[in-house]
């Protein structure tokens, strides 16, 4: 449960102590009236969020990469479909960067030279392949 700090003279400067021991345990909230204006927390928890907060960021950011790999794949794949049908093509930054009917071998190629970098890897095919995962079935 946090411990709450009531403040009363928003006007006046003035101190508060904190036992750090305490904020260690739970949060510090500081309210303005009866509205929390203010938590305070321990540097480390402080420090999990920022990482957490950084690591989101960045898998959004490779998300909206990835999807406009994507894209770009869909808008070539008429042309691909004529130069590179059943084959595994590479992009990056829009670009076909590579290919290999092994998409394996392709991977490792790429990795090799490119170091681990997000790439869009995807086979030329006209339809796209569906899988089909069978669930339980309810016996009547």
């Amino acid at each position: 449960m946090p411990h709450t700090v009531q403040l009363k003279e928003p006007r006046a400067p003035y101190n508060v102590t904190i036992d750090t021991a305490s904020v260690e345990a739970e949060p510090l909230i500081l309210k303005h009236g009866e509205e929390p204006v203010l938590a305070v927390v321990s540097y480390r928890e402080y420090r999990e969020f920022a990482d957490w907060r950084e690591r989101r960021q960045a898998k959004s950011a490779r998300g909206e990469v990835l999807e406009r790999e994507r894209r770009a794949f869909q808008q070539m794949l008429p042309k691909l479909l004529v130069t590179h049908r059943d084959q595994f093509v590479a992009l990056k930054d829009g670009q076909l960067i590579d290919s290999d009917s092994d998409e394996s071998k392709l991977v490792m190629r790429l990795y090799q030279g490119l170091g681990y970098v997000p790439l869009y890897i995807a086979p030329v095919r006209e339809t796209e392949r569906v899988y089909r995962i069978p669930g339980p079935r309810v016996a009547r």
